[in-house]
């Protein structure tokens, strides 16, 4: 919570706090995280809807604020769509459909068909994108996003509109975006077709078993068998590794990704990046939601 009670302080409600010189900060990508890490229905939502509710009257959800202000600069991807699960209220689905329909307005660009990053920071994470596109790009981790928000949109009000846009949004991830090396992004505007590094072209793993086996296996194959996405910047996100390979039965994998983390935790301490002086919740959260989920070798 804040440490102070501002009459104009943007952060109200349960919300897990970062002190960034000396003011109280919130990374709305991180909130996901955050709420995974929580076995309680209840205290996801919550968190959720205090996140949600910081979205601007059009429907944007910026990428960070502070005590003081919204930063609305550039939007943060819809990556709070993995922790939707067990978190139905109509509070929450009104906010669900404001995001979604910004995403569908505002996003949608050059004949394509479903939304794509105006930039390479609303991925939240390295994105890895070197398009001479401005950073313009339709990229899998955000189409895999949206496909489980249009989901829950659907399953929560009922309105096949939602479940048709879910089924377009997949068969655009799978049809545009995946080759025989997996996924790749997409430039808006030059249309060049680049293949990224990172975890990004894995996070589509979170849609379990709306992927076609064979490339389900293909990925998770090669998280377990090489080390790349033993990353050095934006650590804590291969807890999206690990929700996906879970979501896909392939514990296994999960397993080392995770036991991984947890040890890098042990030698580095919660911390974002490789050398970072400073802990960080979303590192803590990421461990919580980690162990929770898997368990480790080692008592946690």
């Amino acid at each position: 919570k804040p440490r102070k009670r501002s009459t104009t302080s943007k952060l109200r409600g349960n919300m897990i706090y970062c002190s960034r010189r000396g003011r109280d900060y919130v990374s709305l990508f991180e909130q996901t995280f955050h709420a995974l890490a929580f076995n309680d229905a209840d205290a996801r939502r919550e968190l959720l809807k205090n996140t949600l509710r910081l979205a601007d009257i059009d429907g944007m959800l910026p990428a960070y604020t502070t005590d003081g202000q919204v930063q609305f600069g550039y939007s943060i991807a819809p990556v709070y769509a993995v922790a939707l699960r067990e978190t139905e209220s109509l509070e929450l689905t009104r906010a669900l459909v404001k995001n979604a329909g910004w995403w569908r307005r505002q996003r949608v660009s050059n004949g394509f068909s479903v939304p794509a990053y105006a930039y390479p920071r609303e991925a939240g994470i390295d994105a890895g994108f070197s398009f001479d596109d401005y950073g313009a790009a339709l990229s899998p981790d955000l189409l895999s996003y949206l496909v489980l928000l249009y989901s829950s949109i659907a399953e929560n009000t009922g309105d096949q509109m939602w479940a048709v846009s879910a089924e377009q949004t997949l068969q655009v991830l799978l049809g545009e975006l995946a080759d025989d090396s997996g996924f790749v992004a997409k430039g808006v505007l030059s249309r060049k077709t680049e293949h990224i590094s990172g975890i990004l072209p894995y996070v589509p793993l979170i849609l379990g078993g709306r992927l076609p086996s064979n490339l389900t296996d293909k990925l998770a194959d090669r998280i377990e068998k090489d080390d790349f996405w033993q990353i050095e910047k934006d650590i804590p996100a291969v807890a999206l590794l690990v929700y996906g390979l879970l979501a896909s039965g392939r514990r296994a994998a999960a397993q080392r990704v995770g036991d991984w983390y947890v040890s890098r935790v042990k030698l580095c301490g919660f911390v974002n990046n490789a050398g970072d002086e400073f802990a960080s919740t979303w590192a803590a959260a990421s461990y919580l939601y980690i162990v929770s989920a898997l368990g480790s070798k080692e008592d946690a």
